[in-house]
């Protein structure tokens, strides 16, 4: 008469239990080590990055004062055709410095591909324009 022995089974079942219980601590482990290893490599580019904003602002406060000046005509050369439209572009420039602070546009294009004209793109842009001081 064969009888059932339960006691086999319940050892296979405590023998099963510490791997599972093993393999999930080495899971959490390397799981640990893979979050610390994402957070150090985190903070050393935000320090990076506030560096070089760091860095940004102090070149830009030091070009702030830094105006687009118009360069010295020589008097004795004959004036050139592109002079009233280069004047015009300089005065624009002055006042896109002094009151502009960003624009939004749209940016229309075509190709010339091996002699065929394409469709016209239509781009959005935004832009940011830093106010001179």
């Amino acid at each position: 008469m064969p009888t059932t022995n339960s006691k086999p089974n319940q050892a296979t079942d405590v023998n099963r239990s510490p791997s599972r219980f093993r393999w999930r601590r080495i899971l959490l482990l390397g799981l640990l080590v893979v979050v610390a290893i994402v957070g150090v490599r985190t903070a050393r580019k935000l320090k990076e990055a506030k560096e070089r904003v760091k860095q940004a602002e102090l070149e830009s406060s030091a070009d702030s004062d830094v105006k687009a000046k118009k360069p010295d005509r020589d008097p004795e050369k004959p004036s050139h055709p592109l002079d009233p439209a280069l004047e015009i572009a300089y005065r624009a420039l002055e006042r896109i410095q002094s009151s502009v602070t960003d624009y939004t546009a749209t940016i229309e294009s075509r190709e010339l591909v091996l002699g065929k004209l394409g469709a016209t793109q239509a781009m959005q842009v935004r832009i940011r324009n830093r106010r001179m001081r």
